[in-house]
């Protein structure tokens, strides 16, 4: 009965001495944070004399996971490419100063608008839209 020994090394040349290794480890954490934001717009007819076209009223910051937002309500459209008395824009903005603590991560998010019926607070059918948005 024949036996035999061996000794494993980590790659140095160390006369058969074996060398102590070290070992780390890391984790890549993903979580989904989700958040809600009420616009009421009270008065719309009147916001629409107010501001004039590409001028905004700008609601409370919110926070939502790390970040803080705002949106900006445009009554009378934001781009010069519409026609300001047809349509209105809403624009959600993130107003963090400077890094937020994430490294400068990418994130994805997703924005979803829901224009509510005003006596029965509910979507109004074919008016809810969802936005993926990459951001840094």
């Amino acid at each position: 009965m024949s036996s035999s020994s061996s000794t494993s090394s980590t790659g140095n040349n160390n006369g058969g001495i074996p060398s102590r290794s070290s070992s780390s480890s890391s984790a890549i954490v993903v979580s989904k944070v989700s958040g809600c934001h009420f616009l009421n717009i009270d008065g719309y007819s009147h916001t629409k004399e107010m501001l004039s076209h590409g001028h905004c009223s700008r609601s409370c910051t919110f926070r939502v996971g790390t970040h803080s937002w705002y949106l900006e309500y445009y009554p009378n459209g934001r781009s010069f490419l519409h026609n300001a008395s047809d349509h209105m824009a809403i624009c959600l903005v993130r107003d963090d100063d400077g890094d937020a603590g994430d490294g400068g991560a990418y994130e994805q998010m997703t924005a979803r608008f829901h224009l509510l019926d005003h006596h029965a607070g509910k979507p109004v059918p074919g008016h809810t839209r969802g936005y993926p948005l990459p951001f840094y």
